[in-house]
């Protein structure tokens, strides 16, 4: 079973951040088609882990990119390929909680902090 977290809007570009059961970072993206981008992680290894999805609408694409790059560079998602590079699973692994205690993640809007 998998929990969505929305920051609901009708904005046409969204960031999509997904979790275990733990909440550890799995796979970090952006889209202006969610559907289509999910029917095409249908295969992807990671996604039978994926228990909780966050999301988060941007106006403009280049928004959403710039977004997806900082959540990337600041949660380190173990299966983004650039952070893959033959590491023990769980060894860069940052949890929800932990950023959000640390001020990194404002639960409250679900965006990261500057």
């Amino acid at each position: 079973m998998c929990c969505l977290y929305l920051k609901m809007n009708k904005r046409p570009a969204q960031v999509y951040r997904c979790y275990d059961e733990n909440w550890n970072p799995l796979y970090f993206g952006a889209t202006v088609d969610l559907v289509k981008r999910f029917k095409a992680h249908l295969r992807s290894e990671w996604i039978g882990m994926m228990r909780y999805v966050v999301l988060e609408g941007y106006a403009t694409r280049p928004d959403a990119f710039e977004q997806e790059r900082r959540a990337i560079n600041l949660e380190l998602p173990y299966f983004n390929k650039p952070y893959r590079h033959d590491r023990p699973a769980g060894s860069r692994l940052a949890t929800f909680g932990t950023l959000i205690a640390s001020g990194k993640l404002r639960a409250d809007r679900a965006e990261l902090a500057a």
